[in-house]
């Protein structure tokens, strides 16, 4: 769930970052090539600009890094209509089905998000 105010679309280029009547609207592909893209122009960054480079490591030497087990269960919702439905062609029965998976997640060890301030000169 994107969550209030964002419309995800798959397949949709033309309508990403636009505005919708449901929210601002992020196509899944083009949200990839523009992460894509960021990463590529960080790291260019800091190939390019030693200061920026050492201020980079340090803070992410600073940080204290933790794992943890995640586990994410998925629930498949019964769809919008009478779980048996019964014509001439018998009966039809469905049930919700549920799947789940367990990750390893690696997050700061801190609750605090990053700081968002900027030491570039």
């Amino acid at each position: 769930m994107p969550g209030a105010g964002v419309v995800i679309t798959h397949g949709q280029p033309d309508t990403h970052w636009l505005s919708t009547n449901l929210g601002l609207c992020i196509n899944l592909e083009s949200m990839w090539d523009d992460f894509e893209a960021s990463v590529g122009r960080f790291v260019e960054s800091l190939r390019d600009n030693d200061q920026l480079r050492e201020r980079t490591l340090d803070r992410f030497r600073a940080r204290r890094w933790t794992v943890e087990r995640v586990t994410a269960t998925v629930m498949v919702h019964p769809p919008l209509v009478p779980n048996r439905v019964r014509g001439s062609y018998g009966e039809l029965t469905s049930f919700p089905a549920s799947a789940s998976g367990t990750a390893t997640a690696i997050v700061p060890a801190t609750n605090e998000p990053p700081s968002l301030e900027s030491n570039v000169a």
